[in-house]
Formats: structure tokens, sequence, C-alpha cells
């Protein structure tokens, strides 16, 4: 709706008048008498929802301010929670990292009452039978001996030939199981974890028999061997002495009934 004055001269002394303000104001220039429009009254309708939206913009900020510092609260406390996770990983590592195992390969060569697993069961003779070639002879005596969970084998090796031979053996080359598939490791005793390793020689004169013998001190002589540790279970019904490689022979397994 358009505006119009009430009147276009200043009614108290009716000189002309001029607009004051925004607000449909209108003030008389000689006298300052002011009026207004005839919309005029509509203006403070205007000033009267001017607050309120004012009043609602500062409230939405407020709320605003309330939910930015709510979520830097919850922030903090996740933060504090991964820092507490991440400490209780860190002072309790040294535990369960000894528990993930590092090799695949039985404990050979060391000491251990629980047996482990051998899978390969590679043909077999009774104790007390004969492995021969054109020169040389190894049998094993038909029993062995247990002693505080140690395992003591013994056999013989003789030399038929005519002339001097050099045998070459590592103590590795000796492994136990039964028939469960347990595998029982090398006792080391006095000995260090090398020996097992090193080379072995030993002088065999035509027709000499030399007896090899189980011993806590194998390391000690070429003609003694390691004892054999673990706990027997009742379930098995056979113990296997294999011999992977001794002078000639490979791959020999002698047999015990138990």
């Amino acid at each position: 709706m358009a505006e119009k004055l009430l009147k276009s001269t200043c009614p108290a002394c009716g000189a002309p008048v001029s607009r004051k303000d925004r607000q449909h104001g209108f003030v008389c220039m000689y006298c300052g008498t002011e009026f207004y429009a005839e919309a005029a009254p509509n203006a403070s309708v205007s000033n009267q929802f001017s607050q309120p939206q004012a009043g609602y913009d500062a409230a939405g900020k407020t709320s605003t301010a309330d939910n930015s510092a709510q979520k830097k609260k919850t922030n903090s406390i996740w933060s504090y929670l991964i820092l507490v996770v991440f400490f209780l990983i860190f002072i309790t590592a040294p535990r369960w990292l000894t528990l993930i195992p590092m090799f695949t390969d039985p404990p050979f060569p060391g000491i251990d009452n629980e047996p482990g697993m051998f899978l390969d069961f590679p043909s077999s003779e009774l104790a007390a039978e004969l492995f021969t070639s054109t020169e040389f002879e190894i049998s094993s005596d038909a029993n062995f001996r247990i002693e505080n969970d140690l395992m003591f084998f013994d056999f013989t090796f003789q030399n038929w030939g005519d002339q001097t031979f050099i045998l070459h053996y590592q103590a590795n080359t000796f492994e136990v199981y039964d028939d469960l598939g347990n595998y029982y490791p090398i006792n080391l005793g006095s000995c260090n974890a090398d020996s097992a390793n090193e080379d072995r020689q030993i002088e065999i004169k035509p027709n000499e028999k030399v007896e090899f013998t189980s011993s806590s001190s194998w390391c000690n002589s070429v003609k003694s061997i390691p004892a054999f540790s673990g706990v027997i279970p009742p379930e098995a019904k056979q113990i296997y002495f294999h011999i992977k490689e001794f002078g000639e022979f490979k791959d020999i397994t002698f047999s015990f009934d138990l």
C-alpha cells in the first residue's frame, strides 16, 4: 500500500515538511514538529518482531558454542582412552611377545621334557639287527636304558675291510622318536649347542669294532653320542633310533619295543 502524508505542511506553523528517517517519520524544518504517515503504525509491528529474531540468533550462537565445547570434551576423552590402551600394550608387550613362536622347527638341540612331533617314519630294523655294506657293519644293542627322563642308546660299528677307515659324523645325525610321532631332542648335558654341529672323526683299523655309547658328556669323546630327553607316554608302543648319516650308512633306523 502506497504511503501518503496526513498533511503536506506542518500542522503547527504551516511550513513545508521533509522525511526524518526510514521509519516513515517527517519533521518540520521550521519549527521542528514531528509527525508520521498513515502507514507508520505498521512500523511498530515490524520493530516488535525484529527483537525475537535477534534473540533467536543469539540462542543459536549459544547452542553452537555449547555443541563445540561438547565435541571438544568428547575428543579429549577418546584421546585419553587411546593413550591408556597404548600404555597397557607397551607395558605388557614383553609378556605376550615371548608367547609368539619364532621358529617352527623342533627345539633341537636342547633340553625338553615334553617331546615334539616327528612325522617322517623311515623304514627300520629291530634292535640287535644288522645294517651291512661291503666292508662295514653297524648294529645296535637289543635294549636302551632310561635314567632321569633321559634315554641312552648303544651301538657298534665294525670295519671288515683290510684298510684303516676314517669315520666322519656329527652328533646331530642321531634322532629319537616314538610310534605316536613324538620327537625327543638331544640332551646337551655338559656340552654346548655348537658341539652338536661340529665334525667328528675316528680312525677304525681293519677288523676293529668300535662301540658308541650315549653319555651326558658326549662332547668329550668321539666314541660318545648324546642322550635324549623326554618322558615316553604310556600309549607309545615303539621307540625309534634314527641315524641320518654315519660313514657309508645313511637313513638307517633301529626300533625298540616298549
